[in-house]
């Protein structure tokens, strides 16, 4: 994850900042094949998620399934091989699933006092969230100048927003395009510590949340299909079958090109699939596009 500044800092109030939290679309469910081989998985798993920042681990906080966010077959392919030659384990896995994303719809603003119940931290804030168009991000900003809360609590707040937008509302899929802002904090001077802030902010922005009307995004994606016409038919209803868009279609003498949108849910095993059909002379080609609202809400 980054920080990236969005704003001009001053010497009394935070600047404001902008999460970039793009991350692979799809994910899957991982065990060994020997039960007892779970710790070695893990440690192996967290080994390699240091190697490369691309590599996202999840463990279920209720059933201890492990799962793995990966952009496609192709990587989860070359994840497996890796487990087998460096660490000699040997994996199972399910069917590549797609991330979603949520957004809330409606602005948002919650308080949670100082030492409440039933966690009774020394700390109190008063939280907003604003919905931002799809597309712009998540971005954070405090109201509260350092002259009154020192950066260090700052900070630790920071990250407690960070953490509570990762695990989402659902705590399954991330949060995406909110502006978090905190507008009012509580503590004491002699008791309170950053820790207290980093705890509470996750059960505020959660709270928030749950009043903000949240909407599950889907991922979709670009994408350029090349064949000779004669399968334009089949190209032409497969594509539509999957919710695809049909933006554009050429044609130079025997081969057609056409491109549009589809949602990656629908289309994630049809590239492989089409080559099969089409006999090696067909591709489809895609790039990330944006994520947009689930028809099936």
């Amino acid at each position: 994850d980054y920080l990236i500044p969005a704003g001009i800092e001053s010497p009394e109030y935070p600047e404001k900042r902008t999460f970039d939290l793009a991350q692979p679309l799809l994910k899957v469910r991982i065990e060994p094949r020997l039960p007892q081989k779970r710790r070695q998985l893990l440690s192996a798993l967290f080994e390699m998620m240091d190697e490369d920042p691309l590599l996202a681990v999840h463990i279920h906080p209720d059933t201890a399934e492990i799962s793995v966010n990966l952009f496609g077959k192709l990587q989860l392919d070359v994840l497996e091989q890796l487990l087998l030659e460096r660490f000699n384990i040997q994996v199972d896995y399910s069917e590549l699933s797609t991330t979603m994303r949520e957004h809330p719809t409606v602005v948002a603003e919650v308080e949670v006092p100082f030492c409440a119940a039933p966690d009774f931290l020394a700390a109190g804030v008063s939280v907003r969230i604003e919905p931002l168009s799809i597309g712009e991000g998540i971005r954070y900003e405090s109201e509260v100048s350092f002259g009154y809360l020192r950066k260090s609590f700052q900070n630790a707040v920071q990250e407690g927003v960070l953490f509570a937008l990762k695990k989402g509302l659902s705590e399954q899929n991330e949060v995406t395009d909110v502006k978090v802002i905190l507008t009012d904090a509580f503590y004491d001077s002699v008791t309170s510590t950053p820790a207290d802030f980093r705890k509470l902010m996750p059960i505020a922005v959660h709270k928030a949340l749950e009043m903000a009307e949240v909407e599950l995004l889907e991922p979709w994606l670009s994408y350029e299909l090349n064949a000779p016409v004669l399968y334009e038919k089949q190209a032409v209803y497969e594509l539509t079958r999957m919710r695809g868009t049909l933006s554009n279609m050429e044609h130079d003498q025997d081969l057609m090109t056409i491109t549009g949108t589809i949602p990656i849910d629908t289309s994630k095993s049809f590239a492989d699939a089409f080559t099969k059909y089409t006999e090696g002379k067909g591709s489809f080609q895609t790039e990330f596009w944006k994520f947009l609202p689930c028809s099936n809400q």
